[in-house]
């Protein structure tokens, strides 16, 4: 009879336990997948507000061209981490795998462009391209790309 009220006080104890545990791991997921969320709004918050457009591209030479690039966004964007992509359409390379470089004109100097400003991205060649229609393709930094095709 004695052994009845110590084995339910047993069990009592051991599932208020078993709870305790269970609702601590629950909790720590639960604050985990929050943070996680909070981490991507922040981040397509930043992406959504950079909003960049290619204005123009001239071919100047056959290893010259020069994008002019406006900042239609929100928020001031550095145009050093653009991407850059030349070629014939629909095959474009990266500029630095063809040994090409690139300098960034901004009124005012520096290289990020303050939003509502026309950046100037001069485009240089080694070797020429082995076609009279090139492609440019700009890669801005929330991942967006727009292209441009010029002849000369």
């Amino acid at each position: 009879m004695v052994s009845t009220p110590i084995t339910e006080g047993i069990l009592l104890v051991a599932s208020v336990t078993i709870a305790a545990v269970l609702s601590a791991a629950v909790l720590s997921k639960v604050y985990l997948m929050d943070s996680l969320f909070s981490q991507i709004s922040s981040i397509e918050k930043n992406n959504a507000q950079i909003r960049l457009k290619l204005v123009y591209l001239a071919c100047n030479s056959s290893t010259n061209y020069v994008v002019y690039v406006k900042n239609i966004g929100i928020v001031p964007v550095n145009l050093s981490s653009v991407d850059i992509l030349i070629g014939v359409p629909g095959s474009e390379a990266p500029l630095w795998l063809l040994g090409g470089s690139s300098s960034i004109l901004i009124q005012g100097g520096g290289q990020v462009l303050p939003q509502g400003s026309i950046g100037v991205i001069n485009i240089t060649l080694p070797n020429p391209l082995q076609t009279n229609i090139v492609s440019v393709r700009i890669i801005y930094p929330n991942g967006v790309s727009e292209y441009s095709v010029c002849s000369f």
